[in-house]
């Protein structure tokens, strides 16, 4: 998913019905990009849980 533009954050904050200022937003758009690059990591299929390792506990006496 390609980093949203500014013109798409400034959309979606109006939406959002957020009072930001300008100054507010161009402070915020560049972590809101960042955020996005994480949230696209964390939807990413990863490792299915049988390629993982077995877990394995032993109880000491």
């Amino acid at each position: 998913m390609p980093e949203s533009t500014a013109e798409d954050f400034h959309s979606r904050v109006r939406q959002a019905g957020l009072p930001f200022t300008p100054a507010e937003t161009a402070a915020i758009l560049p972590a809101w990009q960042k955020l996005e690059a994480w949230l696209e990591l964390i939807r990413t299929p990863g490792i299915p849980a049988t390629a993982e390792p077995a877990t394995t506990f032993k109880a000491t006496p």
